[in-house]
């Protein structure tokens, strides 16, 4: 990265930092580059000291770049993001769960076979990341309208180190952790 950028992202984050300005500092981490063979499948406890940097986050907690995603719908309940080679489920759970809670409905999804797999699991947070817009669409949501407007916080499989696991909040924008409920699950499985 140039000088010139780093000066523009630095002056970017004072401005918004001031006026609460996200989205302008959000937009100068837009990349249509993301290397898509780093987003990993298996969960790991992260710290909250830790998870901006392994999670690629800013200091908003917003990610630090966003990648062009092409949605295919799958009709079947289904979507497949051709960018990233995986199959995300369109809706999710109906409501929130509680973490306790969400190994049950991970079963019962690959019970009934959605889409006709049953290797439906909960995703990391790079995946999870990989689905964030830049700007929030019509719902106020900030992921492509293809999805279901319902699951504004989705739980990821990554574990917080000290209680809770992490998640996204798709009407902020952002990255969070918790440790109780209120939050909905969106499964993702590897594309064919």
């Amino acid at each position: 990265m140039k000088m010139t950028e780093i000066k523009k992202i630095c002056e970017a984050y004072r401005i918004g930092y001031e006026k609460g300005k996200n989205d302008e500092i959000d937009k100068l981490h837009r990349t249509e580059k993301a290397d898509i063979s780093t987003l990993r499948e298996k969960p790991i406890t992260v710290s909250s000291e830790e998870s901006r940097s392994v999670f690629g986050l800013t200091a908003n907690w917003r990610p630090a770049h966003y990648i062009t995603n092409k949605f295919q719908n799958n009709g079947d309940g289904t979507i497949l993001d051709s960018t990233t080679g995986l199959m995300w489920e369109q809706s999710g759970s109906e409501k929130g769960l509680c973490l306790k809670d969400v190994p049950a409905y991970v079963k019962e999804m690959n019970i009934k076979k959605l889409g006709g797999f049953k290797d439906w699991r909960l995703p990391t947070m790079e995946e999870l990341l990989s689905l964030m817009e830049i700007g929030a669409n019509k719902w106020g949501l900030h992921i492509n309208l293809i999805f279901d407007e319902e699951q504004w916080w989705i739980w990821s499989s990554d574990l917080r180190s000290g209680g809770g696991a992490w998640y996204v909040y798709f009407d902020l924008g952002r990255v969070g952790w918790g440790e109780g409920n209120g939050r909905c699950v969106r499964l993702v499985r590897r594309g064919q």
